[in-house]
């Protein structure tokens, strides 16, 4: 089985973070475990409390103290990853979870 993590870095995402996260737990690849992680990049607004509010729909809460920008949310979930391999997806829903299993020829 390979594990893939799946980072997911997340700023005042409120309105999209729990339909996201409940669209990345549906999927289902064989021969792939997910290990679904989040950072929170110093949200303002409620999603750090949806999060905690929801444990499972993640393996991994990573809370940064302040917003240091997309680029240190993917270090810190690069560094709390255990995967072989990495994806990365944006809280936003603007790529859709259910890409992840490569089409069928």
């Amino acid at each position: 089985m390979l594990r893939t993590s799946i980072i997911i870095p997340a700023y005042n995402e409120e309105t999209t973070i729990l339909q996201l996260l409940r669209e990345v737990r549906a999927q289902s690849v064989e021969g792939v475990e997910f290990e679904v992680i989040v950072i929170d990049d110093g949200s303002r607004d409620r999603t750090i409390a949806l999060l905690e509010e929801n444990p499972t729909l993640y393996d991994t809460l990573v809370k940064q103290p302040k917003n240091g920008g997309k680029g240190a949310a993917v270090v810190a979930g690069l560094r709390a990853a255990t995967g072989q391999y990495i994806l990365f997806q944006d809280a936003d829903l603007e790529y859709s979870p259910s890409h992840y299993e490569a089409p069928k020829s």
